[in-house]
């Protein structure tokens, strides 16, 4: 099914309104990502931080070109963002060879708690979130917002990755 399928009239309307709910959402988000938070036993980090350190414990041994990719920051922004895991002692990168470009990350004992504490966290506050949703919404409908998202996700990815 193409936009081309529906009544445009019904489409403009609230097409506005429409657009400024994302925006809204993603300067929430934008803003909320990068407040540093205690996730617990005083592990303070950004939102940046942690889920960096989550994308870490999947693949240890990642290069930061690796970490890049899959982050879609730029490599000077995942250097300095490396450097700041680094100085906290979370994560520790190691050369491979002589090669210094190729250095693997890998967590370190810290990092791994830190990464357990911020899950259990993440999972404490989308549970409360899935809870208020449910006030106003129904069970479809938060999983229709996910499935949703998820597609958006995707595509905003792909447009991303035509602009890098």
């Amino acid at each position: 099914m193409n936009i081309k399928d529906y009544n445009i009239r019904d489409t403009m309307e609230g097409l506005d309104e429409k657009v400024e709910i994302i925006y809204k959402n993603q300067s929430l988000l934008f803003e909320y990502s990068g407040i540093a938070r205690d996730y617990g036993k005083g592990f303070l980090m950004t939102e940046v931080e942690a889920h960096t350190l989550g994308y870490i414990s999947k693949q240890e041994g990642l290069t930061a070109t690796q970490l890049s990719a899959i982050t879609l920051r730029t490599k000077g922004a995942v250097s300095m963002l490396l450097n700041k895991l680094e100085q906290k002692g979370l994560i520790e990168r190691r050369n491979k060879g002589s090669d210094k470009k190729q250095r693997k990350i890998y967590l370190t004992a810290k990092g791994k708690q830190a990464v357990s504490i911020h899950r259990a966290y993440d999972r404490e506050k989308m549970l409360i979130m899935l809870n208020a949703l449910l006030q106003e919404c129904t069970m479809d409908e938060v999983d229709h917002f996910f499935k949703v998202l998820d597609c958006r996700n995707r595509i905003l990815k792909k447009s991303y990755k035509k602009t890098v």
